[in-house]
């Protein structure tokens, strides 16, 4: 009988890199085939075309950080939050945009101004979370040295020392319980933030899913998405004005007869004369301090 050898492969498959037509033509058919067939069509090892994949997926999601990065940029309110940010926190606030972008398609003001607070939210329980670190590092050091001067035999115990160490020990403690308090409060907020993002986002997605059972509802709700732009724009000028005005009304003016006042007498605005003239006088006292 004669023996016959080992089956030949149909065609041997291409190894290397992909040229530039290649990389073209894997793009076309990633949405629509698996990494085996398009691997067939081409010719190639299935690892090949998951490893082309997975760099597409990462440069797509490149790009589109960097886009929404971009129109960030342009915004408004972005100069003003370059003065207030350090260097590493404008880089966390350009990414957690970017992906709070991906999470919200289509953002109007209302969008932005929420994410915007949540971001800043999140920089100042960061920040709070550092000072509490360098409290608590500080705390335990102190309070391990006044354990150790209070161990020793009375008559080499340093008094003074040990006074300084406390009154060292009780303002760290409670300067740790005031961050406390605060990070409990920006968390809160944090939190009433994310409710009210997530309830906007749902209520979109409901809304167009909702639009899609029907092509008329469909048309109208892109037709008044602009005017949903225009309306939430003009909002947010009405209230900055209103707020701008407010606090211009909460400062004495001098009218004609030479008297001076405030033209808005409220509650809020003695708080704020108040808060005014404690933060004046506790300067005063710094100042006067050797």
């Amino acid at each position: 009988m004669k023996k016959t050898g080992p089956a030949k492969s149909d065609k041997k498959k291409k190894t290397g890199v992909f040229s530039s037509g290649d990389k073209a033509v894997i793009l076309t058919l990633l949405n629509d085939f698996t990494d085996e067939e398009i691997a067939a069509k081409m010719n190639r090892n299935p690892a090949q075309i998951l490893k082309f994949r997975r760099q597409a997926s990462i440069y797509k999601a490149h790009t589109q950080n960097a886009d929404s990065i971009e129109l960030l940029h342009g915004k408004h309110f972005w100069k003003t939050l370059q003065n207030q940010l350090l260097k590493d926190e404008i880089r966390f606030f350009e990414e957690e945009w970017a992906s709070y972008s991906a999470q919200f398609p289509e953002l109007v003001h209302t969008d932005e101004s929420m994410i915007s607070d949540a971001i800043m939210l999140t920089i100042q329980i960061n920040r709070l979370l550092s000072a509490q670190k360098k409290d608590q590092d500080q705390y335990d050091y102190t309070y391990n040295l006044l354990e150790l001067e209070s161990k020793k035999p009375e008559e080499d115990r340093d008094n003074e020392l040990i006074h300084e160490y406390r009154e060292i020990v009780s303002g760290l403690r409670a300067s740790l319980n005031k961050v406390i308090s605060q990070l409990k409060d920006l968390q809160n907020l944090k939190d009433n933030k994310y409710v009210s993002l997530k309830a906007t986002r749902d209520q979109r997605f409901k809304r167009i899913e909702e639009s899609k059972k029907n092509v008329f509802e469909l048309m109208k709700f892109l037709s008044e998405r602009d005017q949903r732009i225009k309306d939430n724009r003009m909002l947010s000028l009405v209230k900055d004005s209103t707020k701008k005005i407010k606090e211009q009304w909460m400062e004495p003016i001098e009218f004609a007869d030479g008297s001076t006042d405030v033209i808005l007498l409220s509650e809020e605005t003695i708080e704020h004369h108040k808060k005014r003239n404690e933060d004046e006088q506790e300067r005063l006292i710094k100042e006067r301090q050797p």
